[in-house]
């Protein structure tokens, strides 16, 4: 017993202290909050956009990503995986009224939790700043791949 008792006390010696991961984990990154979401640039009537990024829960739990909205427009988001590493996410959509870079009451336009695949539509959306999020569901480490299409051609 004492074998295994200071075998295994080595092992979590080495996980906790050495900093050993999984190698599925991804790569942290610095647009986990709003203030740092990553843009894709403008978009008018009539135009698509697309973004992709992965996730975790360990280290990368959710992306943000801004874009431009130049007039009012019907907007259409859909969310797919990318296999093989698809996994359950949450799709969040914001809409920055007052311009702080916070999530403020009622700027929430869309929420879709939980689910392989997503589609938010909104229609006569104002010109303005939109966020999208996108958060991780799964129970593992495993990154999973995402990708989003933003239509305003809808």
């Amino acid at each position: 017993m004492k074998l295994f008792n200071s075998s295994f006390k080595a092992f979590v010696f080495g996980v906790l202290c050495l900093g050993l991961t999984s190698p599925a984990f991804a790569t942290s990154d610095s647009d986990n909050n709003i203030q740092n979401a990553i843009s894709i640039g403008n978009l008018n009537s009539g135009q698509v956009l697309t973004l992709t990024g992965d996730v975790t829960t360990t280290d990368d739990l959710e992306d943000f990503r801004k874009f431009e909205l130049k007039g009012t427009s019907n907007v259409r988001l859909n969310e797919e995986k990318i296999a093989p590493n698809g996994g359950r996410t949450d799709l969040v959509w914001i809409r920055d009224a007052n311009n702080n870079q916070r999530i403020d009451a009622g700027e929430t336009i869309g929420n879709s939790r939980d689910s392989f695949s997503h589609q938010i539509t909104r229609k006569n959306l104002p010109a303005g700043t939109y966020y999208i999020i996108v958060r991780n569901r799964q129970l593992n480490s495993n990154k999973v791949q995402y990708q989003v299409t933003v239509n305003a051609k809808v």
